[in-house]
């Protein structure tokens, strides 16, 4: 099945322990091997123990990130608040009353002042963005119809993907694919990963998304896939890491609260993409 996998039964020694991150059947996997050596009637045996700790690693990983940005959301904040107000104060206090210096100065100062305040602002609003990801939302459980969920999340976008061009389908075999879920969170994750495929898909001719469904031992996927430029391979491990985007206007917090969503549902949510011949990501209940 995997030749790492086997080299590692053969090369541990007792009770040594390795990492081995692969993917097989299209499933992303994270194992843990051991082995143990012993000896029964005379006879040497090796003992293999095989444990898939991808789903233990991914919630280390969101709650170091949260832990981080909850600092910097709180040191950050602490010297921007000021400089905003008291930048939105001098402004107002040049507008009403005015300076002793000439209006070429006047509208240096003033343009200075309204730069200051702007950009203020803008941390701001860039702050509060990674604060609302450091909050574990509730998710109110029902039986969710993931076939609705995605049907409803192109239909609400029509007007941007009419805009842009770019053919959509819903492709299933079967009626319904029902999931225990929070509705509203998995829409807004299928809504989030459809906004990124369209803007990737702009400036491209014949764009296209499809929404792909499936039922296979005993779990349902949704793959939202696109024909865009795709994502460099570099940039596969890092797009779920708060704070990383490769957008010039990203915040870098969509993929991190998509992934946040799925591991509240006890899902995942992996990718594949390949240059200049597209991306899917699939969703795993």
């Amino acid at each position: 099945i995997n030749s790492e996998i086997y080299n590692a039964i053969n090369e541990l020694s007792s009770e040594e322990k390795r990492v081995i991150k692969t993917i097989i059947e299209d499933e992303l996997l994270q194992l843990s091997v051991q082995v143990k050596d012993f000896i029964a009637q005379e006879r040497h045996y090796r003992m293999v123990l095989i444990h898939n700790i991808h789903n233990e690693l991914e919630e280390k990983e969101v709650e170091a990130w949260q832990k981080l940005i909850s600092v910097l959301t709180h040191e950050i904040m602490n010297s921007v608040t000021p400089i905003a107000s008291l930048s939105t104060a001098m402004n107002q206090q040049l507008t009403q009353q005015g300076l002793d210096m000439d209006e070429e100065d006047k509208e240096d100062f003033k343009l200075s002042v309204a730069t200051i305040e702007n950009r203020s602002k803008g941390l701001m609003r860039f702050v509060n963005a990674y604060k609302e990801f450091t909050k574990k939302p509730d998710i109110n459980v029902k039986d969710v119809d993931l076939k609705s969920v995605a049907i409803r999340a192109l239909q609400l976008l029509a007007p941007d993907l009419q805009r842009a061009n770019i053919k959509t389908e819903v492709i299933a075999k079967d009626e319904h694919y029902y999931i225990k879920g929070d509705g509203e969170l998995i829409e807004q994750v299928v809504i989030n990963l459809i906004k990124n495929s369209l803007e990737v898909l702009e400036t491209i001719d014949k764009g296209r998304i499809d929404l792909k469904l499936e039922k296979r031992h005993r779990k349902v996927y949704l793959v939202i896939e696109d024909n865009g430029p795709g994502i460099a391979q570099e940039n596969l491990d890092k797009i779920f890491v708060p704070f990383f985007t490769t957008k010039k206007k990203g915040t870098g917090v969509g993929l991190s609260f998509a992934r946040q969503i799925m591991r509240l549902h006890s899902g995942s949510i992996t990718v594949k993409s390949e240059l200049q011949k597209g991306t899917s990501f699939t969703l795993e209940f």
